[in-house]
């Protein structure tokens, strides 16, 4: 009998922790998600650095970003939490600050920014799954403007004329 209730214990104590394995990678990575946006510096827009920047925190698998950015002042925010995320930055400018999150998986943003004379400056959120934002140009009316994008395979793009 003693027996019978040791295995008993023993199963109700091993199959708890295979269950609770699933649960915690999903809440690692909102905690992992909620330590980076308090602890890590941020640079605001509108601050000027008079520096070029990259700050780059990818926790998942597949993500990629592929940036080109020719400035005397930029900043480069991603952040990219999840599976096969992608970022694609091509911008020539006087000055550019681009905050980027993405959160979930297969999200895509395309940023084509051709020798612009003004400041440009990117404000991206996209949560949830397969999303696709796009932007081309860049003016004092998008400057001002943060696109969040969430859902599921949601698409917008932009393009700003002078």
């Amino acid at each position: 009998m003693l027996k019978q209730i040791f295995y008993a214990i023993f199963i109700l104590i091993v199959s708890g922790k295979v269950h609770a394995q699933t649960v915690t990678e999903y809440n690692d990575l909102k905690r992992i998600s909620l330590l980076n946006e308090f602890f890590q510096p941020k640079i605001q827009a509108n601050e000027y650095t008079n520096e070029n920047s990259v700050y780059l925190s990818q926790i998942g698998s597949g993500n990629e970003a592929i940036v080109n950015m020719k400035s005397s002042n930029s900043v480069l925010e991603l952040k990219q939490y999840g599976e096969n995320n992608g970022l694609f930055v091509y911008a020539k400018a006087k000055e550019i600050h681009e905050y980027i999150n993405q959160t979930g998986n297969d999200h895509k943003l395309f940023n084509f920014v051709s020798d612009s004379s003004q400041p440009v400056v990117l404000n991206v959120e996209q949560t949830g799954e397969n999303t696709h934002f796009e932007m081309y140009g860049a003016n004092s009316i998008s400057n001002k403007l943060k696109f969040k994008l969430n859902g599921n395979l949601k698409s917008l793009i932009v393009k700003n004329y002078k």
